[in-house]
């Protein structure tokens, strides 16, 4: 679970090292996911923004291509999931939550806390999209494989 690790240096490092600018746009992405009307694409590339954001706010260019690599491999499944569930608006409530407790964490400048939320995020996401690539049919889940 790379993926998860180098989320999780990232947000310990941001809350250390983020500006009040990577605050404000992390908090316009969220506010831009609360949309009622989003398409599932969008908030997907949102929610892929955010991430970003938190791996810029971490100040290390490495971390930073680390990330967006991490992040392009896992994308395809990101979208397949959401197209799987009987509702992604009900799942999204969820993200957006855990973006929040994030952007709290980073706020008060509390890494400890910021890589706990980061992880039990990304363990949330990767656990119910195994979940939901466990309860489709066989077909469809040597498709995402």
């Amino acid at each position: 679970m790379w993926v998860v690790a180098v989320e999780m240096w990232s947000a310990r490092r941001a809350a250390e090292t983020r500006s009040d600018k990577h605050l404000e746009e992390l908090a316009s992405i969220l506010t831009r996911m609360d949309d009622p009307g989003i398409h599932v694409r969008e908030f997907n590339a949102l929610d892929a923004r955010f991430h970003a954001l938190i791996a810029t706010a971490s100040g290390n260019a490495i971390i930073q291509d680390l990330s967006g690599g991490l992040r392009s491999a896992v994308e395809q499944q990101m979208i397949e999931a959401y197209d799987q569930l009987e509702d992604w608006r009900d799942a999204s409530i969820s993200v957006r939550s855990e973006h929040r407790q994030i952007l709290e964490a980073l706020r008060d400048r509390d890494p400890e806390l910021a890589a706990a939320v980061v992880r039990s995020h990304a363990m949330n996401f990767f656990r119910d999209a195994l979940a939901s690539a466990e309860d489709a049919p066989a077909e469809a889940a040597v498709a995402t494989a």
